[in-house]
């Protein structure tokens, strides 16, 4: 383990001091929780993007299927 030293504001000093209300032992607990639900938001969001741009690019290559969502857009009216 490493030791590090970080600033927070109050409403975060307030939350590390309810630990034992979430159920964690200490307030390192709690903390390497929160770094794993953060690790696994950015790296589910840097999927979805990578995804996203993968179905642009399709998109933009595929002239037939421009043309469908076209029609379907027209055809709403």
């Amino acid at each position: 383990m490493t030791e590090q030293n970080i600033k927070i504001n109050q409403t975060q000093a307030q939350l590390l001091q309810k630990y034992k209300d979430f159920g964690f032992k200490n307030k390192d607990e709690l903390i390497n929780y929160a770094l794993r639900l953060l690790q696994k938001e950015i790296e589910r969001n840097i999927e979805l993007k990578a995804s996203a741009d993968l179905y642009a690019k399709l998109y933009e290559q595929d002239k037939e299927t421009q043309s469908l969502t076209e029609s379907a857009i027209y055809d709403w009216d």
